[in-house]
């Protein structure tokens, strides 16, 4: 936080049970309500991924979505549709957007353990959203979006510091703390993905933004 020079007071954690549907929703509503032109916008999420039905999405028929601390009480995840409907309007005002998701987005989502190799999986959602938002999207307002792994691909754990911590984000803030704040994002990309592959090469992270 201080590397990057946000002040504490523009920061905002939600975890484990407070990391509901409503209270991810209203706090990326509230961060892009008081953002201006020139702010920068971070959102960062860090769980399991899945797929939820919709027979309107162009493609393979499906949204891509984020799985809630309220799923097993009956929330809805939130759909990537949803998140592009929150964070687009601070993108078109000249809000400086990057969404960092470290989760799977296929429809078993999988973390495997090394040593041996465990699965983890958030099920897939048979209900059909009909949505058939097509855009923009803040990668075509000069938004970044990096993710953990693409959309077919599992994402992996591993035991650094005696716990199990996601490859993703050990290997991103590996990337952020031994480079300088003014390190470009397409090299922080570069570097945790290099460290990702070396270690987990079915992992695939991607980087989404304009030229």
């Amino acid at each position: 936080v201080s590397k990057y020079r946000f002040s504490s007071n523009h920061v905002g954690l939600l975890t484990d049970r407070r990391a509901t549907r409503r209270n991810v929703l209203d706090s990326l509503r509230s961060l892009v309500a008081r953002s201006s032109k020139g702010d920068l916008l971070v959102f960062y999420f860090a769980g399991h991924g899945s797929l939820r039905n919709n027979s309107l999405a162009a493609g393979r028929s499906v949204d891509q979505t984020l799985v809630m601390a309220d799923a097993l009480s009956g929330a809805e995840d939130i759909r990537d549709k949803e998140l592009a409907r929150a964070l687009v309007p601070a993108a078109q005002r000249g809000v400086l957007v990057t969404v960092i998701i470290d989760a799977c987005n296929s429809g078993s989502i999988t973390r495997g353990i090394p040593s041996p190799n465990r699965q983890r999986s958030a099920s897939y959602d048979e209900r059909d959203s009909r949505d058939s938002y097509s855009g923009p999207f803040l990668a075509d307002l000069g938004g970044v979006v990096l993710s953990a792994s693409d959309a077919t691909r599992p994402s992996f754990e591993t035991f650094d510091m005696g716990t199990g911590r996601s490859a993703f984000t050990v290997a991103f803030m590996n990337a952020l703390q031994s480079h300088d704040a003014r390190t470009s994002v397409a090299r922080i990309f570069s570097a945790t993905r290099a460290e990702i592959q070396n270690r987990f090469p079915e992992q695939e992270p991607t980087l989404d933004a304009s030229a």
